[in-house]
């Protein structure tokens, strides 16, 4: 980060010099930790919109169907689960890393283009959209106090 540019900096001295490179210009680091990023929020994404499948499928507990004490018109919960499983794949297909994909550029005399860019934003959309998977289990262990304590 305190590099001046990618190309040599020159010297000059008595006789021949030197060149010195002083880039700091390949990303990849901050892209595979990135990409690794992604993975781990996946994770933790699909471990998370599972415990919502939990809750609010009868046929792995003992609560009512998508949580609600009246079926019929409500839904209940059904809806914010199919939500979080929405989010999850597209958190899946984001989790894909991107570091892999790495190519050198200008007739293969330039360095790899690391897209560690891409990396880091893949994350953060990640993040946002495990976000709402998170609230949405927040508010389905809301609503199981109901039944738990009434």
């Amino acid at each position: 980060m305190n590099s001046a540019s990618d190309n040599p900096i020159i010297f000059p001295e008595e006789e021949d010099g030197i060149a010195l490179m002083g880039g700091s210009f390949d990303g990849l680091y901050v892209g595979m930790y990135a990409d690794t990023m992604c993975i781990a929020l996946a994770t933790l994404a699909k471990i998370t919109e599972r415990r919502i499948d939990r809750l609010v499928n009868h046929h792995h507990s003992e609560l009512p169907k998508f949580l609600v004490v009246n079926p019929g018109l409500n839904s209940g919960y059904m809806i914010p689960q199919y939500t979080a499983a929405g989010l999850l794949n597209e958190i899946r297909v984001l989790s894909h890393p991107a570091t892999v994909d790495n190519v050198p550029t200008c007739a293969n005399q330039e360095d790899l283009i690391s897209f560690a860019y891409f990396a880091s934003k893949k994350a953060h959309q990640i993040s946002k959209k495990l976000e709402y998977i998170l609230a949405i289990v927040l508010l389905t262990l809301r609503k199981l106090w109901i039944f738990i304590i009434p």
